[in-house]
Order: C-alpha cells, then sequence, then structure tokens
C-alpha cells in the first residue's frame, strides 16, 4: 500500500479529471451485484467523504480537491472489489444481516481524526504528501477491516456439517447411493423445520476411496468450513484416516459405514458409529451356516484393505469356532481383471462354501469367473459390500443368481420408515437402495437430533448429545454403548440375503424373511 500511493500521490497534483462520487458508487454497485446495499455503501463512504473534503476547503480549490478525492476514490475502490470477492460468495450462501457494516458507515461523521476529517488548509491537502498518504491509507483500512470482519459477524442461517465419501473413483457406487440418502433425509429434515429454526447444511467431500484425501477433506472442513460435526465415513481406510483427523481435533465423527473394528475400538471419545462393525457382519449367516448348509470346509477370499483384512479374520475364526476348516485364505488388491489364478486354487481345494469380501467391481468379476470356470461350491457367499448392490446383479448377470450375501439392513424389516424410504428412494431417484443408503438415512437423523438436543454448537456439547443419543430410525434403534472392546458403537443384528430371480430377498431369519431361501443351489442349471 505505501509503494502503491508513494507512486500516485505526484499524479493528483496534476490531475483535471473529476469522477463524482455517484459513479463510485455506480461502480460498487456492479463490483457487487448480489448484494442488497451497495448503494448505501458507495454513497455513504464515497460520497460522503468527498463532499466533506470540498465543503472544508472552499470553492476556489473545489475542482482541486474534488480531482484528488476521485482519485482516491477510484484507487480504493479498485482494491474494494478486490477484497469484497469472499463477501459475495458469503451472501450466496444465505448470509442476510449486515448490522456491522451499517454503523461503521457513520466513523467519518462522528470521529473527526478520520481520513481527510480534518485538513486545515488546501495547502495542507496538496503540500504535505505524506500527510495525505497517511490519511489515504487510513480510510483503506476502514474499508479493509470492515471486508474482513464480514464472515466473523455475518449472521448465520444455517448449521453447517461435514460429509466425507467417495463421489468418484471405485467406490463412487456407494457413495452416490449414500450422498441421495443423506439429501433425501436433508430436505426432511429442513422441511420440519430445521435445528432449532435454522437450516441444516450437509458439505459433501469427496475421498475418492483414497485415505490420504480423506485425511485431507475432513482438516479442510474442520479449519476452513469450521463445521460443527462430520459425518460419512464408507471405505474403512479411509473412515480411520478421518477418525484420527477428527479426535485429533476433538470435533464428533459419526460414521454411518466404514466397519473395520479398530475404527471403534481405538479408545477415541470423539468417533461414534452407527453401522454393525466388520465382526459381526457374518453374525446373521453363521446360524444358516450351522442349521441349513452345515459345510466341513470353507475357502475365503477377501480385498487387501482394512475392511477386508477385519473381517476375513474374523471369520475365519468363527469357521474354526463351529468346526468348519479353512481350506484357503487368500487376499488379493482390489481392481484386478484377472482372479483365475485363485479360483483355480479354489477349485482344486473343492471347498464347500465359498466366502468372499469384496467391491462391487470385484464381486461381479470374481462370480463371472467363478461361472466361467465352473467352480461349483455348495454355497457362495458375500460379506455384504459389493454383493448387494444393484450393480451386482447387473454387472455379474446370471452369475449373480442364486448367490447369497450378509447384509446389515432390509426394507421389509419391522423398523419404523423403512418400507417408506426404500419407495421413496425408487420414487425419486427410480432406482433401488439397499443398506448402504439406509445407514446414510439414518444418519442424517442421528445428527439432527444430536443437534437440536445439544445447547451449544461446541464440540464438546455435540459430543455429549450425540453420545446421549437414543432414537429409532430406518437402520435400526440407535443407541452408542462401550462392549467387548469397542466404544461409541451402536449394536444390531445382521441378516442374509440371496439373489433369487435377480431380485435380492431377505431368507434369513426365517421369521422376518421376504422369500424362503434357495438351497441346495443347481449352479449349472441357474447358469445356463
Amino acid at each position: 500500500m505505501v509503494a502503491i500511493f508513494r507512486h500516485h500521490l505526484p499524479v493528483f497534483r496534476h490531475a483535471t479529471w473529476e469522477p463524482p462520487a455517484a459513479r463510485c458508487a455506480g461502480l460498487l454497485a456492479e463490483a457487487l451485484p448480489s448484494f442488497p446495499w451497495p448503494i448505501l455503501v458507495g454513497n455513504r463512504i464515497f460520497g460522503t467523504l468527498a463532499a466533506r473534503v470540498n465543503s472544508r476547503h472552499g470553492t476556489q480549490t473545489h475542482g482541486q480537491t474534488t480531482a484528488f478525492c476521485g482519485k482516491i476514490l477510484s484507487i480504493l475502490l479498485d482494491y474494494w472489489q478486490k477484497a469484497v470477492k469472499h463477501l459475495r460468495n458469503i451472501w450466496a450462501k444465505g448470509a442476510t444481516s449486515c448490522s456491522f457494516f451499517v454503523p461503521a458507515l457513520f466513523l467519518l461523521d462522528w470521529r473527526p481524526t478520520m481520513p481527510f476529517g480534518h485538513l486545515e488548509s488546501p495547502n495542507s491537502l496538496f503540500g504535505k504528501e505524506e500527510h495525505m498518504r497517511k490519511k489515504a491509507m487510513a480510510l483503506f483500512a476502514v474499508t479493509l477491516i470492515m471486508t474482513l470482519l464480514a464472515p466473523v459477524v455475518w449472521a448465520e442461517d444455517t448449521i453447517k456439517v461435514g460429509v466425507i465419501l467417495p463421489i468418484t473413483g471405485d467406490k463412487a457406487k456407494f457413495g452416490e447411493i449414500e450422498k441421495r440418502s443423506f439429501e433425501m433425509a436433508l430436505e426432511e429434515i429442513n422441511a420440519a423445520g430445521g435445528i432449532k429454526g435454522k437450516k441444516l447444511e450437509f458439505l459433501f467431500e469427496d475421498d475418492t476411496g483414497r485415505p490420504d484425501v480423506a485425511r485431507s477433506a475432513a482438516e479442510k472442513l474442520i479449519t476452513k468450513d469450521k463445521v460443527v460435526l462430520l459425518g460419512g465415513g464408507y471405505g474403512s481406510s479411509e473412515t480411520f484416516a478421518i477418525a484420527g483427523v477428527a479426535q485429533q481435533s476433538k470435533l464428533p465423527f459419526l460414521v454411518n459405514t466404514g466397519a473395520d473394528d479398530k475404527i471403534t475400538q481405538s479408545g477415541w471419545d470423539y468417533v461414534f458409529r452407527l453401522n454393525q462393525p466388520a465382526s459381526a457382519y457374518f453374525e446373521g449367516f453363521l446360524p444358516f451356516l450351522t442349521e441349513v448348509v452345515q459345510a466341513k470346509t470353507a475357502a475365503i477370499l477377501f480385498e487387501n484393505t482394512n475392511f477386508g483384512s477385519s473381517q476375513s479374520k474374523e471369520f475365519q475364526k468363527a469357521c474354526e469356532a463351529i468346526g468348519i476348516k479353512v481350506l484357503v485364505l487368500e487376499g488379493y488388491e482390489a481392481g484386478g481383471v484377472d482372479f483365475k489364478p485363485i479360483l483355480m486354487k479354489v477349485k482344486q481345494a473343492k471347498p464347500e462354501l465359498v466366502y468372499m469380501i469384496s467391491y462391487i467391481m470385484d464381486a461381479s468379476l470374481l462370480m463371472r469367473q467363478s461361472m466361467e470356470l465352473r467352480l461349483t461350491p455348495s454355497i457362495f457367499v458375500g460379506g455384504a459390500a459389493g454383493f448387494t448392490l444393484p450393480e451386482f446383479r447387473k454387472n455379474a448377470a446370471k452369475a449373480s443368481e442364486g448367490v447369497f450375501s450378509a447384509t446389515l439392513w432390509y426394507q421389509t424389516l419391522p423398523y419404523p420408515g423403512a418400507k417408506e424410504y426404500y419407495d421413496n428412494f425408487m420414487k425419486k431417484f427410480n432406482a433401488e437402495t439397499e443398506y448402504h443408503g439406509a445407514e446414510a438415512y439414518a444418519a442424517a437423523f442421528v445428527i439432527a437430533d444430536a443437534l437440536k438436543r445439544s445447547p451449544s454448537y461446541t464440540s464438546k456439547d455435540v459430543r455429549e448429545a450425540l453420545a446421549a443419543t437414543d432414537l429409532k430410525t430406518v437402520f435400526g434403534p440407535v443407541k452408542f454403548q462401550a462392549y467387548d472392546k469397542f466404544t461409541n458403537q451402536n449394536k444390531l443384528p445382521t441378516y442374509l440375503v440371496q439373489w433369487i430371480d435377480g431380485k435380492l430377498e431377505l431368507v434369513w431369519p426365517k421369521e422376518v424373511a421376504s422369500k424362503p431361501y434357495l438351497y441346495p443351489v443347481e449352479w449349472e442349471k441357474l447358469w445356463k
């Protein structure tokens, strides 16, 4: 600023043009077209200032003083236009109060030491360059302070919550169904009055299915966007990264899908999980395995991620506990194009049960290549994740028929609003939803419930409100508990589904089944 004024001040003495103050106000209006008060600001700051300077020094120097003032105003306006760009974004997001600015506009009237407030003569105006430089800088300081303080004093009309999901990348299909469900719930929450009269706002960030990106997204939401709570968390590796940032920042984080046991076994008091942990995924399948299948041997294939490793280890323990011998325990890298070497190893071992823990593309390809190799165990079972999405049926085609999968939810379960959520999703998006969507939809209402009960939006109060949650949702009852090695973990049962005639059906337990299970499965007949 000092350099700018030193450069321009010699020119001021010889200025011959006289832009009116109204022109400055007009330019300001152009700079802030979305604000309702640019003319007020322009006339008050620029018009009043010019009038005061001219009236102080009489008509003889009217032209010189006005020209000088006009030059100053034009330069300041240029910098004003740059400084207020971020205010336009704030206004666009719904800010409605400018209470700070209105009193500030009167500073020139009641503060005699403000710029140009006590000039003694025309000579002082044009002869004391350093004096005028200081005066001009003071005026600019007032403008800049008003601009920079705006975000602090601006009235907030929304309660911001950050939601981190895989919107792009290999897990984008999961992110899509969850984002849509969050948005559905948000519409309903705000239509019902929002949070204590204010709208709830979800700021979505894309983790692209990568832990480092997820960590950066969490840091941005916390430090820049100033959210009061974090939600989302799909992939276990990404969720664990987000949880670490949330705990370090002491900002509450509600996980709705990330399942690795250690997410809620790390003793983190700011991390809560709505969904079942990975070690519980297959619990609904075990009674079916012992009562109906009665297999003696198994093969376990899993993706080498936190989710795959965690569930595979626990399922191996469960198999051994009920007398099932694990013949193959094989991890693989996600995104492969040829699983036939692994599947040939399974075929040679001849297990009765093949249990696979995979995301959507790998799940589909594993089943297609199993069909090609004529791998025919007594039962194929997926560890949820990619085996329950509608895209699994589309991608695997007839190779999906007869395949079982663990699941965390089904739309016909006796949870309040479960079927309504499913039907409304279908109607709104012309697409099916499943447990991932239900997790996200329920999480949105848990977040809203906690914020309504919280006495303030400080991290401590929001955390305590979240910890006290006792809510019935479409996903089931939500109440965070400490059990075994878990803390802040919701505890819910799991279930077994099967693809029958191209539709995902709930088949176990029998008392809640939407259709009887198909077993034993004649694979060759289904694959013709």
